[in-house]
Parts: structure tokens; C-alpha cells; sequence
């Protein structure tokens, strides 16, 4: 609509999880991995009162979409 303005665009993030936090094993590295996802923000927009700027007022921000299977499903859920 006129009054809200919704901005979504796919994100790469690189991960390393370390292998010490889940098996008894010490070490200090991790394997890496890369997690695919989008970012999707919704604002309300109104025109400023001297008419020549925006007010832009931030609602949501949600993580949508992964390449892992169960992170999608709790980010698809709506986790905000």
C-alpha cells in the first residue's frame, strides 16, 4: 500500500559451530558452513510535514528461509 513498504533481500551468512560444544572432544576449530536465509523489514511510511522527506517507521524485521532444514522450519514459524 501507500503507507507501507516492505524491503525482503537474501543474505549469506558463514558459520562455525565448535565441535567442543557438542562432543566431548577439545578442539578449537569448527567446520564451516555457510547458512542461506533472506531478511524481510516492514515499516510505515508517512510524508514528513513539510512534504519533502519520508518518516519511516520501523515494525517488523523476520528471518525468512534457510538451507538447513530444521532452522527453516522455526524461522518460517515467524520467529521475529
Amino acid at each position: 500500500s501507500e503507507e507501507r513498504m516492505v524491503s525482503e533481500f537474501e543474505v549469506k551468512a558463514g558459520a562455525v559451530p565448535f565441535l567442543s560444544d557438542f562432543t566431548p572432544f577439545k578442539y578449537s576449530g569448527g567446520l564451516p558452513l555457510t547458512i542461506d536465509g533472506s531478511i524481510v523489514s516492514s515499516a510505515d511510511i508517512t510524508p514528513a510535514e513539510e512534504g519533502k522527506a519520508w518518516e519511516i517507521f520501523m515494525d517488523t524485521v523476520e528471518i525468512k528461509g534457510s538451507n538447513i532444514p530444521l532452522l527453516r522450519n522455526v524461522l518460517d514459524a515467524g520467529l521475529k
